[in-house]
Parts: structure tokens; sequence; C-alpha cells
């Protein structure tokens, strides 16, 4: 996880790999932006993180990842039922 406080904002990432706390860690603001930028060393230098782009999977708490399809076809289980 990697957690950012800047008050009054809290943001908890779920990242797809490992992250270190090493003292290479940096942060910056960009006042004019209004943008915060973060450096923070992976586990395994050179790992691909898959996924940085979908948000909602970064704001997912640890956990709440699942295989199972997150859609399912209710006339089919609802025709099943019935039998």
């Amino acid at each position: 996880d990697l957690k950012f406080f800047a008050k009054p904002y809290f943001l908890r990432l779920t990242l797809p790999g490992r992250i270190v706390e090493d003292g290479r860690e940096k942060a910056k603001f960009d006042i004019d932006k209004g943008l915060f930028t973060l450096q923070v060393p992976k586990e395994t230098a050179g790992e691909h993180f898959e996924g940085l782009q979908m948000l909602t999977s970064l704001l997912a708490p640890k956990g709440t990842r699942s295989a199972k399809p997150l859609v399912e076809d209710v006339s089919t289980a609802c025709s099943k039922g019935a039998e």
C-alpha cells in the first residue's frame, strides 16, 4: 500500500507490486498546476506495474480484488433456479 497525506487529503493506493520505504522516496507539489508528484522505489527495480491507469483498482482496499466475474447474467441464474 502507498499512503499519502497532505492536509486535508488522505490517499491509500493498493499497488499491483511491492514498493520499499528506504529514504529514496520523493514528493513535490507544483502549486501552479495543483499537482503532486510522488516517486517511490520498487522492491524489484525495473518491474512493470500493470494497471496503474485503473484508478478504481488502485483505490480498492487489499483483499477486495476477486477472480470471480463482477457481472452475472441473472436471467440464466433465475431460469436454473426455476427448474
